[in-house]
């Protein structure tokens, strides 16, 4: 979801103060930075959160943010499919705002990948796709020690999606 049109939509005033709302770093002077990740599952319970290069921390609890992000892509992925004049196959693959882009992938079972980078960064679909299959489905789905559903507590999967993000080409800055 790339158009004027759509950024549009998401910058009106009430999109913008819940952007803004949401858990997002305002990076503005490195090239594709991811800010921070999210795993979330159906019901909107976040599995795993972290973050490389957040500026702005937020007075409310991470839960409420969390909260606040899984209503806000519920919300877009609801408008997005009403409005389209074409079958998405995919639903909706991204946002921009004037602060940051977020970047979303759905897996068919409903876990939601969710990061956010700063505007230069391109689709990076397949990263959030290489993210679940590689990492995810390999530490968490197939290991028998992690419980599904339940938020990640495997030091092994943190430091596989750290290690996997801070190798990308696409994300050549250091991070934090």
């Amino acid at each position: 979801m790339e158009s004027e049109d759509e950024e549009e939509l998401v910058s009106s005033d009430d999109n913008e103060k819940l952007c803004d709302r949401s858990d997002t770093a305002y990076v503005t002077n490195h090239l594709a930075l991811p800010a921070s990740c999210r795993i979330l599952v159906r019901n909107g319970t976040c599995l795993y959160y972290t973050e490389w290069n957040r500026k702005t921390h937020l007075s409310m609890s991470k839960d409420e943010e969390f909260k606040l992000m899984y209503g806000m892509i519920f919300s877009i992925k609801s408008f997005v499919s009403r409005i389209s004049p074409y079958d998405l196959k995919d639903g909706f693959l991204n946002f921009k705002t004037s602060k940051y882009k977020l970047h979303f992938y759905e897996t068919p079972s409903g876990l939601k990948l969710v990061m956010n980078t700063d505007l230069t960064a391109g689709n990076i679909r397949d990263v959030l796709h290489q993210i679940y299959s590689n990492i995810y489905v390999e530490y968490i789905v197939k290991n028998p020690m992690c419980e599904l559903g339940v938020p990640i507590k495997s030091e092994l999967f943190k430091t596989k999606l750290d290690d996997y993000i801070r190798g990308l080409s696409v994300f050549p800055m250091k991070l934090s």
